[in-house]
């Protein structure tokens, strides 16, 4: 899901899957300006903008729904939630915690999985910890920058 437009840039390996047939690629585009997808397969559907939580919920209801028509049996679909800092800027955080939470929810049921993106020097503490909430692990870049370090888990 895109809230900004670096957003709608998907990765590569995303992207090559696409093109290949390997994989149905979707960016739910809710920036000010949609634009179409790529040239490898990845479809834009676009949506009223990011502070209208309920149409992206609708988008992301029927993306999940034509997704789930089209698996043959593969792993489940991974919903990354590009910048919860961007969609903070939209609406407050008891809003976007519900939301959040419903897209989880929804994935989950399809068999997938969701991450999200976050810079949480933009944020204060207790907004950031009650977006991190509900997440079963927080990463941030390691110190050396060379990987991930989990900052939190509901596994240890």
């Amino acid at each position: 899901m895109a809230f900004t437009r670096g957003g709608r840039e998907v990765p590569d390996t995303w992207g090559d899957a696409a093109a290949a047939g390997d994989a149905d690629v979707c960016v739910v585009d809710a920036t000010p300006c949609p634009t179409a997808g790529d040239d490898r397969g990845v479809v834009t559907v676009a949506a009223a903008g990011p502070g209208n939580l309920t149409d992206l919920g609708v988008r992301i209801t029927d993306v999940l729904a034509d997704m789930g028509e089209h698996a043959e049996g593969g792993a489940g679909p991974v919903c990354c939630l590009g910048s919860l800092t961007a969609l903070l800027q939209y609406v407050d955080t008891r809003r976007a915690y519900r939301f959040v939470n419903a897209v989880m929810t929804r994935v989950a049921t399809h068999g997938g999985t969701t991450h999200a993106h976050i810079v949480p020097a933009v944020h204060d503490r207790q907004a950031v910890d009650t977006m991190a909430s509900l997440f079963d692990l927080v990463v941030e870049p390691s110190m050396d920058g060379d990987g991930l370090e989990v900052v939190r888990s509901r596994y240890r």
